[in-house]
């Protein structure tokens, strides 16, 4: 996907905002000057880890950590996770120096990462997750879901209900955004996105387990970390 693309995603989420762009370009000819920012998958703050426990690809963690089963994707779903500080940080930059010219900035990492490396990092970390085939996981987590009495704070009844759009979404998203108006914007600003090392992916699952919403992985103390 570029800056441009006739292309419109499955999702109504992703039509919405193709539309709010055409309304924008639409007002840009009428001679109202515009820009368009897309940030990629917004993710938790890229030094301290804090992020959102609303977030659908953590629910979709946890419901694998819930479960002790972990899907088989071929590493076909993926996410472009792109710190929520950086996003900040270049939205402001670009918006006080770069004129509106109809220009499309994509707020974005250098490259995105798929589930199956996130799930790894969380094995290695001391989660115990059985890799099943997509179906035969997909059935142990309806079945799940469907168990009555279930902890309050659980992931399996939302991740249930999103599975056959995350299915249909694995393989439709772009490796790669087209960045190259946001790095000419921010060529001489001291922001940079940092790819989505181990060391992040670390950052982000300390602070899920220390606040409660990841359980602590392998017995250990939320306050131990993980071990990478």
């Amino acid at each position: 996907m570029g800056e441009r693309s006739g292309t419109v995603e499955f999702s109504g989420y992703a039509r919405s905002k193709w539309t709010a762009e055409g309304a924008t370009r639409l007002a840009n000819g009428r001679g109202i000057p515009t820009a368009s920012y897309r940030p990629a998958y917004i993710s938790g703050h890229s030094e301290t880890g804090v992020a959102a426990n609303d977030d659908a690809l953590w629910h979709y963690v946890r419901a694998c950590i819930e479960l002790g089963a972990r899907p088989l994707m071929d590493r076909r779903l993926q996410a472009n996770l792109v710190p929520v500080d950086f996003v900040a940080g270049a939205f402001v930059r670009l918006a006080l120096t770069q004129r509106p010219e109809d220009a499309v900035h994509s707020l974005a990492a250098p490259s995105a990462v798929d589930m199956d490396t996130v799930l790894d990092h969380a094995c290695v970390g001391g989660y115990r997750m059985e890799p099943l085939p997509c179906r035969e996981w997909e059935r142990r987590l309806e079945d799940a879901a469907r168990e009555e009495p279930l902890p309050e704070e659980t992931s399996l009844h939302a991740v249930a209900l999103l599975n056959s759009a995350m299915e249909i979404a694995a393989g439709r998203y772009p490796r790669e955004l087209d960045r190259r108006n946001m790095l000419r914007g921010l060529a001489n600003a001291a922001v940079a996105s940092p790819p989505t090392s181990t060391e992040l992916r670390h950052r982000y699952f300390a602070y899920f387990m220390e606040s409660g919403f990841l359980p602590a992985a392998d017995g250990r103390a939320a306050s131990d970390g993980l071990t990478v």
